[in-house]
């Protein structure tokens, strides 16, 4: 009887260390989880931060290219504006030309009609 009582703690004992074992077993692998988790909170974290950052710099550089184009559409209309003053300047040129040319023939036929009377009229 002895040797059963024995037998019983020893089977009691064992199974009482094998549930400790089991629940010791049952938190590290929960810890483990929860660090891997956590470590893949910190991973998702890092990225999302990078991306930000990324988000950041691209706003940055959009507004300075944002910037660049203002100018450019800036002096483009500066460009655009002197062509035309030019345009306009031209066409007066050119109509002054032609008026010219007009007055030019019209002073031509005059000398015409004056050398023509002039030989008409006897000397």
């Amino acid at each position: 009887e002895a040797m059963n009582q024995k037998m019983a703690n020893f089977v009691q004992v064992h199974n009482y260390t094998v549930r400790e074992y089991e629940e010791t077993l049952g938190k590290l692998a929960n810890t483990n989880e929860l660090n891997r988790e956590r470590s893949n909170d910190d991973g998702r974290s890092t990225a999302f931060r990078a991306l930000e950052e990324e988000n950041e710099l691209l706003r940055a550089q959009f507004k300075e290219a944002e910037s660049y184009f203002s100018q450019d559409n800036l002096k483009l209309k500066e460009v655009n504006a002197e062509k035309e003053a030019l345009r306009e300047e031209n066409d007066a040129l050119r109509a002054k030309s032609e008026k010219a040319k007009e007055v030019k023939e019209g002073n031509k036929q005059e000398l015409i009609e004056f050398d023509a009377e002039n030989e008409a009229i006897p000397a």
